[in-house]
């Protein structure tokens, strides 16, 4: 069914009977490899590409960690131990992630400085682009 609704066979350069060849050499009797190439060609194939689109879904959120929820906060830090007199901004993010499937969440602090935070935001931009294209 995999390989059936894959965009190999969608294409054409697998063949129906080239598949059907193929899954009776495994084994499989002429009626239900004939039965699961109908099966799939009507009902599969016009949906393959949502399939695709939530399969990746799933395997990125039960795989990975991923963001949930965010929070930040501008400091303006006027001195430390070291200098009494410092004229820092500072941004804090806190970025809250969950394993897929798990009710359990982590906390991640940043403290950036403004250079930094253009940084990642400019990278945050470099892969919604690349995602999109």
């Amino acid at each position: 069914v995999t390989l059936m609704a894959s965009a190999a066979y969608r294409r054409g350069s697998i063949g129906a009977h080239e598949l059907q060849a193929e899954l009776q050499a495994e084994g499989l009797d002429a009626n239900a490899v004939a039965l699961m190439v109908n099966f799939v060609e009507s009902l599969v194939l016009p949906y393959a590409e949502q399939i695709r689109r939530a399969q990746d879904r799933a395997t990125c959120s039960s795989q990975t960690r991923h963001l949930v929820d965010f929070d930040w906060q501008l400091q303006q830090i006027l001195s430390s131990s070291t200098s009494s007199k410092l004229q820092e901004q500072v941004v804090t993010l806190a970025l809250v992630t969950e394993q897929g499937g798990q009710p359990k969440t982590s906390r991640l602090f940043l403290e950036l400085t403004p250079s930094d935070l253009d940084a990642i935001l400019a990278t945050c931009d470099d892969i919604c682009n690349a995602l999109e294209s």
